[in-house]
């Protein structure tokens, strides 16, 4: 008998243990699954697509774009994947938005490269000029001849000299020089906003711009060298000068850390320190500042109310 109650014991207990085990969370399993994006940084050609995966997602996903809307546009939204395509050059951020949890991609968008033409062109045809009243085309470095008039055959020889005054008509190739000097109009547009004017910077801001950079990188910020210039907002990170005063910084996503403030330089419009670390902001005394942009930072107040212009 006794023997009978110790076998049903020793059954229960392992009838237990087979159960806590079934119960026991599988860890390295669930560990294999994490959900994450197929890439973190990704470079897309203007015109272009590429697709971004969000591996192991089961929940329904919202895609956007945070950062760069003008850049890149989504398409084919899916659980786990979404079209990418280039739209402008310049930088953007695409979200992934997994229940609570967010996914962020940065994307460049490169220009088009250019195909040379390799064709080598022909010694004629630059310098080939239109033969007036033939709809023929005139050999480089011959004069062409005007069109030959019949003569009337009335009496007298005065009836030659119309002849002659059809001369004038072969002075009329000069009519397409306005058109080749038309070209140069573009210029404008392309200065419109200069790299560098020339005028010498002025020594207080640039010592003043110098000096954050050498605080900013000494706690492991990537700020770009005083001397990088730019074109403008959206077109690289850097800096640019007018007047010889400091009017743009492009510093986002540079790992910018702690306080910050931009007093020394007066003459400042657009400012972008988007994607950083930032905890405090004075903009205060930079009444002609324009543009701001200072989002996904650890700012908790920012004062804009002296910016005015």
């Amino acid at each position: 008998m006794r023997t009978y109650e110790k076998g049903k014991t020793l059954l229960a207990v392992a009838v237990s243990m087979a159960l806590l085990t079934g119960l026991l969370p599988h860890t390295g399993a669930e560990a294999a699954k994490k959900v994450s994006l197929s890439k973190k940084k990704l470079t897309v050609t203007v015109g272009k697509k590429v697709i971004l995966k969000l591996k192991n997602n089961k929940k329904k996903v919202t895609w956007k774009v945070i950062s760069g809307k003008g850049k890149v546009t989504l398409s084919k939204k899916k659980k786990t994947s979404v079209v990418i395509t280039g739209k402008k050059k310049g930088r953007a951020k695409v979200q992934a938005k997994a229940g609570k949890k967010k996914y962020i991609c940065k994307v460049t968008v490169q220009a088009k490269k250019s195909r040379k033409d390799t064709t080598t062109p022909k010694p004629a045809s630059p310098s080939a000029t239109q033969t007036p009243g033939t709809g023929g085309t005139a050999v480089p470095g011959v004069t062409p001849v005007p069109e030959r008039t019949e003569i009337p055959q009335t009496t007298g020889e005065p009836s030659a000299s119309p002849e002659v005054t059809q001369a004038p008509e072969v002075t009329q190739e000069p009519s397409a020089s306005p058109e080749v000097t038309q070209e140069p109009s573009a210029s404008p547009e392309a200065t419109e906003e200069p790299k560098d004017d020339g005028v010498p910077h002025d020594k207080g801001e640039e010592a003043a711009l110098k000096e954050i950079i050498t605080e900013q990188k000494a706690k492991g910020a990537n700020m770009p060298e005083a001397t990088t210039i730019t074109e403008g907002i959206g077109d690289g990170k850097g800096y640019q000068w007018k007047a010889g005063h400091l009017v743009t910084m492009d510093i986002d996503s540079c790992d910018l850390q702690g306080e910050l403030s931009l007093e020394v330089f007066p003459e400042l419009t657009k400012f972008n320190c988007y994607g950083n670390q930032l905890t405090t902001l004075d903009v205060s005394k930079n009444t002609a500042l324009t543009w701001l942009s200072c989002g996904s930072n650890q700012l908790t107040t920012l004062d804009v109310s002296k910016n005015t212009a």
